[in-house]
């Protein structure tokens, strides 16, 4: 007879305060920058900003902290994130420690693997949002990023 080991999951979020509209871009990116007010400035981090079926914000969950210019992001670990959190859909967000919020090809061909990842497990991705000093690029805003 063998025996499995459980391995548990701690789901670790920061409460994104008093249901937070989100259904715009710059509500989110407003949303955002007060979430990223507490992380390192000088690395780059990916999150998911989790939304219930009325855009709101119900969940911040923090993924993978990178070094200055990047950070290693896989769908599994967003996507069971966002399954913690009952989200209907996510807001991919990450900053650039640069200042200058402009996606870099990687950000791009990562963008375009998450939709397809939240396509196939019914939680589609809102919007991609890089958060730069002074600006941000929403990939929904700029039309890059249909929903």
């Amino acid at each position: 007879m063998s025996r499995y080991a459980l391995r548990s999951f701690t789901l670790q979020v920061a409460d994104p305060g008093p249901l937070t509209e989100c259904g715009s871009s710059d509500a989110a990116t407003q949303a955002l920058r007060a979430m990223y007010a507490d992380l390192d400035a000088d690395q780059e981090h990916f999150s998911i900003l989790a939304l219930n079926n009325k855009t709101r914000a119900v969940g911040f969950k923090s993924i993978f902290t990178g070094t200055a210019t990047a950070s290693l992001v896989h769908p599994r670990e967003v996507f069971r994130a966002a399954i913690m959190l009952g989200a209907v859909s996510i807001i991919l967000a990450h900053n650039h420690p640069s200042g200058d919020p402009e996606p870099s090809d990687e950000d791009v061909q990562i963008t375009k693997r998450m939709v397809e990842a939240g396509r196939l497990l019914g939680i589609p991705v809102a919007d991609h949002i890089i958060l730069g000093s002074p600006r941000a690029f929403s990939f929904k805003g700029e039309g890059v990023l249909t929903c």
